[in-house]
């Protein structure tokens, strides 16, 4: 790393070929250890691979030919939304918006910034800090967003069109639990994990979306990547259903925010009604772990990238709202 250091220089000429995206990664995450402010990482870093994409943000460098031959143009932002979000979350009101606040979230920035390259060129790659980044903040930012809008935009038709291909699998796959009304006209599919807190904050929005709603269907796709008792839970809610006591068993789950024990699921399991000897035979059923497999492989295939993630009757939303879901159910209802 010293002799890395030592002999460092600009490189401006570059090879025709890409970077490993496993290799970026790795060299963000790792620059993300960086110290910063408070702990508060107020940056965010946005990441150019795309040449259309390059060539509008050429300008804004005065058309360097660096910008427009470089594999990988990386665009690092003093960002205060994160945070700010993080407080709204707690019931706390940010207080950032000033020339203090504005000075952290830039030496957290260019901290960041720094790491990232010593790294990089510890990897064998060559760097070139583009300076007229403050001179076109600007025109910058509008050809990001040009950019980001466009990518959105595909991104949503993309994920429309694999959720329309696998809609069958989605809405009436035989071993999902359903709750609410069975035979409703509306389906709504939730992808949830039971130890993510966001989860359990929509759990009572969708039991008042059923009281208010007697034509919806809800059914519940668990998956299990966040705790070991994750899985366990998702098990036990296979079972439970088998027993008729699916809506029972989620929600006295869902009422009990935090790091459950195994012991406390089987607790809340006989709470809801559930045959504790009958549940635990049928959690190890091949029934019940085929259909942890299918549905861990279905939020893959339509790119399930973060839980709660909702399908409304073929529309995949991601939100905690009462009102965004209710839209969602009567833009479904108004189209039948």
């Amino acid at each position: 790393m010293f002799e890395t250091v030592k002999n460092r220089r600009t490189i401006r000429k570059y090879l025709p070929k890409d970077i490993a995206p496993d290799l970026l990664n790795d060299l963000l995450e790792t620059s993300f250890r960086a110290s910063t402010m408070g702990g508060m990482q107020l940056y965010s870093v946005i990441v150019t691979r795309d040449t259309e994409m390059k060539e509008k943000l050429s300008p804004a460098h005065f058309n360097q030919p660096m910008v427009k031959n470089a594999p990988v143009v990386l665009t690092f932002c003093a960002d205060f939304r994160r945070f700010c979000k993080w407080c709204e979350q707690r019931k706390a009101v940010p207080g950032y918006d000033n020339l203090m606040s504005f000075m952290n979230a830039a030496m957290d920035t260019l901290l960041v910034a720094q790491t990232f390259c010593t790294l990089a060129e510890e990897a064998g790659l060559g760097i070139c800090y583009l300076g007229t980044t403050t001179y076109n903040p600007q025109m910058i930012i509008d050809a990001l967003q040009r950019g980001e809008a466009k990518r959105q935009e595909e991104a949503r038709a993309a994920a429309k069109k694999l959720v329309a291909d696998n809609i069958e699998e989605i809405n009436n796959y035989a071993a999902s639990p359903v709750i609410g009304n069975e035979k409703g006209e509306i389906t709504v599919v939730e992808f949830f994990d039971f130890a993510c807190g966001y989860c359990h904050k929509l759990a009572p929005t969708l039991m008042s979306i059923m009281d208010k709603n007697s034509d919806v269907r809800v059914v519940l796709k668990p998956l299990f990547f966040l705790s070991p008792q994750s899985q366990y839970a998702a098990k036990a809610l296979y079972a439970a259903a088998e027993q008729g006591y699916a809506k029972e068993f989620y929600k006295n789950i869902m009422e009990n925010p935090g790091q459950l024990s195994e012991a406390k699921i089987d607790e809340l399991a006989v709470k809801a009604g559930v045959d504790l000897e009958k549940m635990k035979a049928d959690m190890n059923s091949d029934k019940v772990a085929k259909a942890m497999t299918d549905t861990s492989s279905l939020a893959e295939k339509i790119r399930v990238t973060g839980v709660p993630t909702l399908v409304v009757e073929g529309n995949m939303i991601q939100t905690l709202s009462e009102s965004d879901i209710q839209r969602a159910i009567d833009e479904a209802k108004a189209a039948k």
